[in-house]
């Protein structure tokens, strides 16, 4: 096999464009001398068997995943936001529904004592009338 076509495979198998990239993304190629063909074809033998974790892949996705993950960052992002929102809207509901009972107990208690307090005047005018 030639030079060149060893290179293609492993630039294309590890998705790099040059030597710096692949012993960058393989360790086990630090210390190769890739103007020989010997280490092109460990290169090859490598790049073929280990395979690709994904933190490696993430890093370096394909180009028809970094628009979608672009969209999963920002879709993440704004759900965050609309989230934070609606918890802030629901503590001030919480405040304000305590509020409005506080207020509504303190109606009732009103009426209440309106109410006894009407009761004891038709009472008196009553006794007062009879007397």
């Amino acid at each position: 096999m030639k030079l060149l076509a060893i290179k293609f495979l492993v630039y294309h198998q590890a998705q790099v464009t040059t030597p710096q990239q692949l012993k960058a993304k393989y360790s086990g190629l630090q210390g190769l001398d890739f103007r020989l063909k010997k280490s092109w074809l460990t290169a090859l033998n490598l790049t073929a068997t280990e395979p690709i974790t994904y933190a490696a892949w993430a890093a370096n996705p394909p180009a028809e995943y970094q628009e979608l993950f672009a969209a999963m960052a920002h879709s993440q992002q704004t759900f965050a936001e609309h989230f934070q929102n609606a918890t802030t809207l629901t503590q001030d509901l919480e405040k304000l529904a305590d509020h409005l009972e506080t207020q509504a107990l303190h109606l009732s208690t009103e009426a209440t004592t309106a109410a006894q307090n009407l009761q004891k005047r038709r009472r008196l005018r009553a006794q007062a009338q009879r007397n």
